[in-house]
């Protein structure tokens, strides 16, 4: 008769049966590292957008490049700064209300160029007066004619081709004085904000008899074809309503008010020009959609209004001389209206105004 097999149990199975017998655990395995990718995701959502109502930018005023090794230091000084700080106090971008160079000569606009270059936001320059009219100071050369904002445009003109930037780069006659004038114009659109840079910088030479070269410190509305006059007004008049208020701000070397040792037609606006310009920009726009100005040229802080009778909530703010003190101002735009600037500086030691300052402006 036949015997039944016995099977002996290895205590060692084969090698697929145990590939077999893993793989269930295996997949489980996967399945639980699954999860937790997914419950990653859950629980970290993609950072929101960066907001386009609640941000800061900086301003620099008055560098006055080739006027000295030190004024240029000053420069460099003031850009590490706005770098250092730029991530924590949200910097989005810089203005440089005027007086980039010192005389207007192609060697300064490029140093400048070349230091502003390093500033990790993008920024925008504004023209000043001493960016209009090339001359040398060592041997007395002086243009013929001023062309500063010509080659002031050539210079920077990569920095206005920013998708939000509106540039007015086209020559115009000047029928004031015979030549043809560049008016360094510019609008940029952010958020519900509205920036004007601008050129009222006079064109006229400075007074030759007392020994003076380049032009004249003062400005001009330019209210003539190609002029800034009528520029600004026709931008102003095609805003959109969804402006925000107190969202328009305009940008320039010369300021409204000028302190009483620095006469205004002189410096800056004769009174007549001041209320055209006033009657203008009140036309084109409800005025509780301006902020007001930021300007430089006077080399001194101010805080106050452009006109403290005819328009007190017409706000004006200016940065100190960056050559004198590596001045800067931060700007604090909350829902979509200047709130809050402070005065920092870039390390210099020797500026007559080295207070921290900050504040709520204007009487909004």
């Amino acid at each position: 008769r036949s015997h039944p097999v016995r099977r002996y149990r290895s205590t060692r199975p084969p090698r697929t049966h145990n590939a077999m017998a893993r793989a269930p655990c295996a997949l489980a395995a996967l399945l639980v590292l699954c999860c937790h990718l997914l419950a990653l995701c859950v629980a970290r959502p993609a950072p929101a957008p960066p907001s386009d109502t609640d941000y800061s930018f900086a301003v620099l005023s008055d560098l006055h490049i080739g006027e000295s090794e030190e004024v240029r230091s000053l420069a460099v000084s003031a850009v590490a700064k706005i770098n250092k700080i730029a991530q924590e106090r949200d910097i989005r971008f810089v203005f440089i209300t005027g007086d980039v160079s010192n005389t207007a000569l192609d060697e300064q606009f490029e140093d400048a160029k070349s230091i502003l270059d390093q500033l990790k936001p993008f920024y925008l320059p504004i023209i000043g007066n001493h960016d209009m009219w090339a001359y040398n100071n060592t041997s007395g050369w002086e243009e013929d004619v001023p062309t500063g904002d010509a080659r002031f445009a050539r210079t920077f003109a990569e920095q206005y081709t920013h998708p939000n930037v509106t540039y007015n780069n086209e020559s115009c006659w000047n029928p004031n004085l015979n030549i043809t004038s560049w008016f360094q114009n510019f609008e940029l659109h952010y958020g519900r904000n509205v920036f004007y840079g601008l050129d009222w910088n006079t064109r006229l030479h400075a007074v030759r008899r007392l020994g003076y070269l380049g032009a004249m410190p003062g400005a001009r509305l330019h209210h003539f074809d190609g002029g800034t006059f009528p520029w600004l007004q026709r931008r102003l008049e095609a805003l959109p309503e969804a402006v925000a208020d107190g969202g328009v701000v305009l940008l320039q070397h010369h300021p409204f008010h000028m302190p009483i040792f620095m006469p205004d037609a002189v410096y800056s606006f004769g009174h007549h020009e001041q209320g055209t310009l006033r009657d203008m920009i009140s036309a084109a726009q409800p005025r509780d959609k301006y902020w007001g100005q930021i300007a430089g040229h006077t080399h001194l802080w101010n805080n106050g209004s452009s006109w403290p009778r005819e328009w007190p909530s017409f706000w004006q703010w200016q940065t100190a001389a960056c050559k004198r003190c590596a001045a800067i101002s931060v700007v604090r735009v909350e829902a979509s209206t200047i709130v809050h600037i402070d005065k920092v500086y870039g390390g210099a030691q020797r500026c007559l105004f080295k207070e921290e300052f900050s504040g709520r402006l204007g009487p909004r």
